[in-house]
């Protein structure tokens, strides 16, 4: 077992972050009263550490556990990178990779090899929440002034089935890409992709890597049932 501080760019640079079967939707994004609370409270945080003139400690989410697993489809390519599967986190994870996107395509950041390493982030919960991660990637949605909200523009491109504004998963990414905008715009965000990634990166978290715990199924049920993973 291992622990190290580190930003989400890192996370993807030394590992294929897939969110498992075993675990819930995404709820961060949800629409009831308590979610909202948590959404606004949350991104207000991330907003802050973001300001222009913040210069104090960087934001830390906490831990985030999980467990590597080989890529048998990559093995025997030099470049493949293990899979990490989390634990506990993904929330804290799919609103990062959220956040990252967000800042990438409105900043211009969006370079080959930024798109091939936030697509190194996947969902296997449902094969549809999958597909909408790897869609998302390769989307550059129009920023003129009069153009519409993000999560419109997602909504209207030919490759958005329908169907998939009833996936919970892919709906609560909806509505949080949506508050990440108006957070922006409302609070004038600006070099946020450096504030991100750069040195002195802003928003960190703790990695905790776990191995020879036993079955990783087995594992998430005790976590689960202690109250260990995340709420939300």
């Amino acid at each position: 077992m291992s622990i190290t501080e580190t930003k989400f760019i890192d996370l993807l640079e030394q590992y294929k972050v897939i969110i498992p079967p075993i675990q819930r939707d995404y709820a961060q994004g949800r629409n009831n009263e308590e979610v909202r609370r948590i959404r606004h409270r949350f991104l207000n945080n991330i907003s802050d550490v973001l300001a222009e003139d913040y210069n104090d400690a960087p934001l830390k989410l906490d831990f985030i556990y999980g467990y590597l697993v080989k890529d048998e489809g990559e093995e025997n390519k030099k470049d493949s990178i293990p899979i990490f599967k989390p634990l506990d986190g993904q929330q804290r994870l799919t609103t990062l990779f959220l956040l990252h996107w967000y800042t990438a395509v409105t900043e211009n950041k969006i370079t080959d090899e930024n798109q091939a390493l936030l697509a190194n982030f996947s969902y296997a919960t449902r094969d549809k929440c999958r597909k909408f991660c790897e869609k998302l990637i390769h989307f550059i949605p129009n920023q003129e002034v009069d153009s519409k909200p993000i999560k419109l523009q997602i909504e209207n491109q030919p490759w958005f089935f329908i169907s998939w504004q009833s996936d919970p998963t892919i709906a609560s990414m909806l509505v949080m890409l949506d508050a990440i905008e108006t957070v922006f715009n409302t609070n004038n965000l600006k070099n946020v992709w450096e504030k991100l990634t750069g040195d002195s990166p802003k928003i960190v978290f703790y990695l905790l890597e776990m191995k020879g715990l036993g079955l990783p199924e087995d594992l998430y049920i005790k976590m689960n049932s202690r109250g260990i993973v995340e709420p939300l």
